[in-house]
């Protein structure tokens, strides 16, 4: 008979994220629980009336407050417990997420034997007196918590640091990324592809894709390719997103400038538009206090950018480095010099991105694939049900 599992997490509302879901269902009997809508960039998603046949997809409606998803709670969610018996009760969502401790509160009215733990993505410690509480409150999710997932090797660590035995964590992304979809294209394809978008066929293309504010780094990218337009190099910088800095970038389009903005595009779209760039720059900075706390956590658009062949780079902030792998691809936060070397770099060596591309490609299909990352938390799961 196979475990029963309950996985109670925002993002599966996105059709993409529920692959993983698809793979374990192979080997538990699965019940997930979602919001009714969810979305990335500037596009929203709806649950599936009619789910996968291979395990049970709730839809519920979403109460409090949406932003960054740790201030909500599902309305309904009391039934989902009170239905069936599970084995093991993972939530997607902060330490100090409401969703979390709703989760968990009803977990020890409803479910007193299941296993209970959380998957978290918190990467940095705050400062001042709310760092002190998030403190308490790290160590309390860390009481009652049998295991934890962390996204990132920091997160790892932070939730070691407030009590987790090291036996009862583990390091795992939280999604992959599917490589029939973000794969590469041929010579002839890329020529073919930047046609209809109406893109220069022979210029160095350098894309961005996510959130358009100052932690991710744009301000920093504009000036590194500031730098590379001096040089006299044929190059374009197309940034994918939304967010309060497109006045800025909006600025430097009508200053003759050869950077490109484009709106936010679904899943598919991306991979289409990925695979005729040259090259993915993911720029992110910490931020620390006293209003923002945030360090890059992961940067999905990284492992899709590597799906697709194309060479990709990032700063030392928070998990890029151990997403990229490769050293010579980091470049330090902030700096802006560093950043435009790197980009000439690759423009300058003939093969060279095309080279760092394809080696990304073997990355991704070692460890980022949604069979890979599915196997990984079977593997936990198992281990965290013993």
């Amino acid at each position: 008979m196979k475990p029963s599992i309950l996985i109670i997490g925002t993002a599966y509302a996105i059709r993409e994220h529920r692959k993983k879901l698809d793979l374990l269902a192979g080997h538990f009997d699965l019940t997930c629980v979602t919001a009714q809508e969810c979305g990335g960039f500037g596009w929203t998603e709806t649950t599936d009336a009619a789910p996968s046949k291979n395990y049970r997809l709730i839809g519920l409606p979403v109460g409090g407050v949406q932003q960054g998803g740790t201030r909500c709670w599902y309305r309904g969610l009391s039934s989902v417990f009170r239905k069936r018996t599970y084995d093991l009760i993972l939530v997607e969502n902060e330490p100090w997420g409401v969703l979390r401790w709703q989760s968990w509160l009803l977990k020890s009215v409803f479910q007193r034997r299941a296993k209970f733990g959380e998957f978290t993505w918190e990467n940095i410690l705050r400062g001042g007196w709310r760092g002190m509480v998030l403190h308490i409150i790290y160590r309390l999710a860390a009481w009652t918590s049998d295991f934890v997932i962390g996204g990132n090797r920091e997160a790892v660590a932070l939730m070691r640091r407030c009590g987790t035995p090291a036996d009862k964590v583990g390091c795992l992304p939280q999604f992959g990324v599917d490589p029939d979809i973000f794969s590469p294209l041929s010579a002839e394809a890329r020529t073919a592809g930047r046609r209809r978008w109406q893109l220069p066929p022979d210029a160095f293309l350098i894309a961005f894709c996510g959130r358009l504010t100052p932690e991710k780094g744009i301000l920093e990218l504009l000036a590194a390719f500031d730098l590379v337009e001096r040089s006299g190099c044929d190059a374009r910088l197309f940034i994918m997103g939304t967010g309060p800095l497109e006045t800025k970038i909006q600025e430097r389009m009508h200053s003759g400038s050869n950077i490109i903005a484009m709106p936010p595009c679904t899943y598919p779209e991306i991979a289409e538009f990925l695979r005729l760039v040259d090259l993915l720059v993911q720029p992110s900075r910490t931020m620390s206090g006293p209003r923002k706390w945030w360090k890059e956590q992961f940067g999905h658009t990284l492992i899709e950018a590597m799906s697709c062949g194309v060479a990709t780079i990032g700063s030392d902030c928070g998990a890029i480095p151990e997403v990229i792998g490769d050293g010579e691809l980091i470049f330090p936060e902030g700096d802006v010099m560093a950043m435009s070397r790197l980009i000439l770099s690759l423009i300058e060596t003939p093969g060279r991105a095309r080279a760092v591309g394809a080696r990304q490609r073997d990355r991704v299909l070692d460890h980022f694939t949604h069979d890979r990352v599915a196997a990984g938390w079977e593997s936990f799961f198992r281990l965290s049900l013993e």
